[in-house]
């Protein structure tokens, strides 16, 4: 097949191809918006005192937050929060600023509001009861997570890659469906099926015309008819 006889088989079954094209797009788009789930996250921040062996301070320092020693009280003081010391344990991130006396706590959660109470939590009982299990010099809270923040940009934006990509393979599938339907259709419609078929040419060709039994004439017409054709015929026969 030449590239004309692609192009015509394509724009022949166009409506199939926009239809498939239309549906699988419009089923992606719904079924990825169906299943988004924002992911926001919240930062408070705390600054230790600057010590002879300050890193070494740090690390111990975030190996105590994520104990059930810190997570226990944060339950037990905030029960709105609504959250096992099990997961505190396991979703809170703890880190620090290379070079720096700075300590950051970091949660993920579907709501920024959720996600800020948690990680104030957290640190108001850190700095409060961490000293009743090392010895420090001085533990204060740098900020704290903006409880109030009416426009937090979720972590995991939403992405139209997925109803891009289904609209892609959608074009690609429908002309696969296309060409196949053609493949498969070995009827003969044309003069030059009836040349490819039979290596010959057509002498005559029967133009598609109304079926009579659609035309329902009114009985005088037809009457009138009748009488003419057969005036016609009796002449036909004296002569």
């Amino acid at each position: 097949m030449e590239f004309v006889d692609y192009f015509r088989i394509i724009f022949k079954r166009l409506w199939l191809i926009a239809l498939i094209v239309f549906i699988s797009t419009i089923v992606t788009a719904y079924y990825s918006d169906d299943q988004y789930r924002p992911v926001y996250g919240a930062t408070a921040k705390l600054i230790v005192s600057k010590t002879s062996d300050q890193d070494q301070l740090i690390n111990t320092y975030k190996e105590i937050i994520r104990t059930p020693a810190i997570m226990d009280i944060v339950v037990e003081r905030y029960p709105a929060l609504q959250i096992s010391s099990k997961q505190l344990i396991r979703d809170v991130q703890i880190s620090s600023l290379n070079g720096t006396q700075v300590m950051a706590i970091f949660i993920q959660d579907s709501s920024y509001e959720r996600a800020a109470k948690i990680v104030n939590a957290v640190s108001a009982v850190f700095q409060s009861e961490v000293r009743k299990l090392v010895e420090v010099n001085d533990i204060k809270v740098l900020n704290l997570a903006n409880e109030a923040e009416k426009f937090a940009l979720p972590l995991n934006e939403k992405s139209n890659e997925a109803t891009i990509i289904s609209f892609l393979i959608s074009i690609l599938f429908g002309i696969g469906i296309a060409l196949l339907l053609e493949y498969m259709d070995n009827t003969i419609k044309s003069e030059s099926d009836v040349l490819q078929v039979f290596q010959c040419s057509t002498l005559a060709k029967v133009a598609k015309t109304k079926d009579k039994r659609q035309q329902r004439p009114s009985s005088n017409k037809s009457r009138k008819k009748v009488g003419e054709v057969g005036g016609s015929s009796y002449t036909a026969l004296n002569r």
